[in-house]
């Protein structure tokens, strides 16, 4: 497979141009992200979610909106798993500041998200994307409970 970010596009004309960034679209539309991983089994069993939720705070990966429980699936890198080893790892590395920086933010904006549903009656479920990637039925089995865990708390709208 050839990387497309090493092709050099100083001589290609508009129409190549677009047609690259076509192809672009496509591949990267049909690489599965995590939180599919385990909203098809969800699926399976019939829980219905909204995946990539824009209408709620955060914008949450899989969102269940009668019962309340927003799914985040935080890549290992951008959202800091193992943070205090990783800022240390960043801090030996090229453009350190910027680096540091971007992902101690990142996790800054995490936990200001979890303030700002869990004070809006949410439940916030963190999973990261390696677990989601090893482990889909088992990160499915726990936000099936805990969907059908919130559903039990709130009364039913006729």
């Amino acid at each position: 497979m050839i990387a497309w970010w090493r092709f050099d596009t100083t001589d290609l004309g508009r129409h190549q141009l677009v047609h690259r960034a076509q192809l672009l679209e496509r591949v990267l539309s049909e690489t599965p992200s995590p939180n599919l991983f385990f909203a098809k089994p969800l699926a399976v069993w019939g829980c219905v979610a909204i995946v990539d939720d824009r209408t709620v705070v955060g914008r949450p990966d899989i969102a269940f909106r009668v019962p309340c429980v927003a799914i985040f699936c935080d890549g290992d890198f951008w959202h800091g798993r193992d943070l205090e080893r990783r800022l240390e790892r960043l801090q030996a590395g090229h453009n350190a500041p910027h680096w540091v920086g971007k992902i101690s933010g990142n996790v800054a904006r995490d936990r200001k998200r979890d303030d700002e549903l869990t004070n809006a009656g949410w439940l916030v479920q963190r999973f990261w994307e390696t677990d989601i990637v090893r482990e889909p039925d088992r990160i499915a089995r726990v936000v099936l409970e805990k969907v059908t865990e919130r559903r039990r708390l709130v009364p039913r709208q006729r």
